[in-house]
């Protein structure tokens, strides 16, 4: 069996290595890294070191585990301490507890366990790490599905900063195009779709549902400031 040191050490490993390859799209190898992780995880969770039991939840999430996953995050947070490790894994916790609550709705909860990292991270994670891309793109889809589209705005803005990667910097121009759209300032929404669909052609052409999904917003921006040709293309190339 392995140590506990050797089993905290490579579950940090896998699990970002699985979130590495998540980023770029390469998500059959993802899942390939993160049952691989899972598979290592004891019967016995007692003396599994809190940090693991972290990365453990990830791998759950990441696979389609979700209660699993929220057992081991809960028991995985309520054990951290407050190094500047442990408080990492907290805001890993969170981020991802929040993205649990948001896909059963529970949008009030999920921003305030986001309002939670963000407290718990001001003042001891650098303004350019890249939590706060991903915090700020996180929050920003959230206040999108609350309705509060100008906050929604400012979140995607600021999860620009600081040149995120290419995935966090696709969701969050994506978010702002539809923003935009919705605010039926056509122009500016086409401007940012196809920003986000070269982006995605470059880094991630494999992802054809998200190129679908963009192309067809893309199409409803142009309609917008009435130039049908190019919407019709666009719907052509949605279909």
């Amino acid at each position: 069996s392995l140590g506990e040191a050797s089993l905290s050490v490579r579950a940090m490993i896998l699990a970002h290595e699985g979130e590495r390859l998540r980023h770029l799209g390469r998500d059959e190898d993802a899942n390939k890294c993160f049952t691989s992780l899972l598979k290592l995880l004891p019967e016995d969770k007692g003396n599994v070191p809190p940090a693991s039991l972290i990365c453990f939840g990830v791998a759950a999430w990441e696979v389609g585990h979700a209660e699993q996953a929220e057992q081991l995050f809960q028991m995985g947070e309520s054990r951290l301490g407050l190094s500047l490790q442990d408080t990492l894994c907290r805001l890993l916790a969170l981020r991802y507890q929040a993205t649990m609550a948001q896909d059963k709705g529970d949008y009030v909860v999920a921003m305030s366990l986001l309002n939670r990292a963000e407290g718990v991270a001001t003042g001891r994670v650098a303004a350019d790490e890249p939590f706060w891309n991903c915090l700020f793109v996180q929050k920003g889809w959230l206040f999108f599905l609350l309705n509060d589209k100008k906050t929604a705005l400012e979140s995607f803005s600021r999860a620009l900063n600081n040149a995120p990667l290419p995935a966090t910097a696709a969701l969050a121009i994506e978010g702002a195009g539809r923003c935009h759209l919705d605010a039926q300032q056509g122009e500016e929404a086409s401007r940012l779709f196809s920003d986000c669909l070269q982006l995605r052609l470059k880094h991630f052409a494999s992802d054809t549902p998200s190129l679908g999904r963009l192309a067809l917003l893309h199409a409803h921006a142009r309609d917008m400031v009435n130039m049908p040709e190019q919407a019709a293309e666009l719907f052509a190339k949605a279909a």
